[in-house]
């Protein structure tokens, strides 16, 4: 299950930036001179261009947020898997230590 979801994140950083890729080189046409006499406005088309690179933007960070998190949570159960080893481990070695019952 961790390692589909961490699947999905991977995916979901890869639109992200593929987003942001193909919307960097359109967005020089919002970056030129605009005509003074229009005013300050912003097209439409620019508003378009705009709300997908900050779509891009927020997938990118959100499946870099959902990789980090499964990274953790891997590395937990990997950890707990250690410590439960090692438990037992020793477990093993205090049954083989201890005394036998001269019942």
């Amino acid at each position: 299950m961790r390692r589909t979801t961490a699947l999905v994140g991977l995916a979901v950083v890869a639109v992200g930036i593929a987003l942001i890729t193909r919307t960097h080189a359109i967005d020089a046409s919002c970056s030129a001179p605009s005509n003074p006499t229009l005013g300050i406005g912003v097209s439409t088309n620019c508003q378009h261009i705009l709300n997908l690179y900050f779509l891009g933007f927020v997938l990118a960070i959100g499946g870099a947020v959902i990789l980090l998190l499964v990274l953790v949570a891997m590395a937990k159960s990997d950890r707990a898997a250690r410590r439960e080893r090692a438990r037992q481990a020793r477990q093993r070695l205090r049954e083989r230590r201890a005394p036998s019952d001269p019942a």
